[in-house]
């Protein structure tokens, strides 16, 4: 009996932290060390998402990014945790939807476009998906996703405030998000 709770715990705590196994002890200091990068995403339905890196400063163009809030996350559709968040993702996303906007950064090569399609469509995904071997340079700009889910949450001034691994518990990222807000009054 013991054993089999013992390995409930241990495939439980797989699932709901990361999809790969990896050390995610880096500072948000050293995941702001790219510079002077620009990176041109392609959405799901074939629009631009430009990513610069100036001087540990990012900048977003397109998608409705323009002075907001910014949560990359980079996932996979064969994630268990990386499909737990994207009900809270829509709920947060509406809650805070003047400051707030993701970008699903898929980290699948070669995914076709129609798989890809109707798992946004089964998920009810409204947030841009990224589809482009782009994606893996934004990652390895931003210090690299070691496991998926891996997510930055980036303020209205471009710093990266906040670097998650696993899935994110909603009411951490509201938090995050209400203190970067309050952050951008002052």
């Amino acid at each position: 009996m013991n054993i089999k709770i013992g390995i409930f715990i241990f495939i439980s705590s797989l699932i709901l932290n990361s999809c790969f196994e990896g050390d995610v002890k880096e500072s948000i200091i050293a995941h702001n060390n790219a510079k002077n990068i620009q990176i041109t995403l392609s959405t799901l339905d074939n629009k631009e998402i430009i990513a610069t890196n100036n001087k540990n400063i990012w900048s977003f163009e397109g998608a409705n990014l323009k002075n907001k809030i910014v949560l990359i996350n980079f996932w996979a559709t064969w994630c268990p945790p990386c499909k737990v968040e994207i009900p809270h993702f829509l709920n947060i996303r509406e809650q805070y939807k003047d400051d707030f906007e993701i970008i699903g950064v898929l980290m699948e090569q070669d995914k076709n476009k129609n798989s890809l399609q109707n798992f946004v469509n089964q998920y009810k995904i409204t947030y841009p998906v990224t589809t482009s071997f782009q994606n893996f340079l934004l990652s390895d700009a931003m210090g690299g996703a070691r496991g998926l889910p891996t997510s930055y949450l980036i303020n209205k001034k471009g710093k990266i405030i906040q670097i998650y691994q696993g899935a994110i518990p909603a009411q951490m990222l509201k938090r995050d998000i209400l203190n970067a807000i309050k952050e951008n009054k002052e």
